[in-house]
């Protein structure tokens, strides 16, 4: 299993200055995949932009669950 950490590309003021993995790499072994999409913070969650964020979502709980063996619908 990894850690899957969704990000936006668009950086607001200060981002610049975070770590790439935004700490999740200091306070876990597991493996952290970011998957970069599109708008900021706030609005990778309003339309139109969580129409990508529900897509990779889905994508990562699809291959969580054929990882783990669980039936597919």
């Amino acid at each position: 299993q990894e850690i899957t950490l969704f990000r936006a590309t668009e950086q607001e003021r200060g981002d610049q200055h975070l770590p790439n993995c935004l700490g999740w790499s200091e306070i876990s072994v597991k493996p952290v995949q970011q998957m970069m999409l599109p708008g900021n913070h706030s609005s990778m969650v309003q339309y139109p932009h969580v129409a990508k964020l529900v897509q990779a979502l889905r994508q990562r709980l699809d291959a969580t669950k054929s990882k783990i063996g669980v039936p597919m619908p």
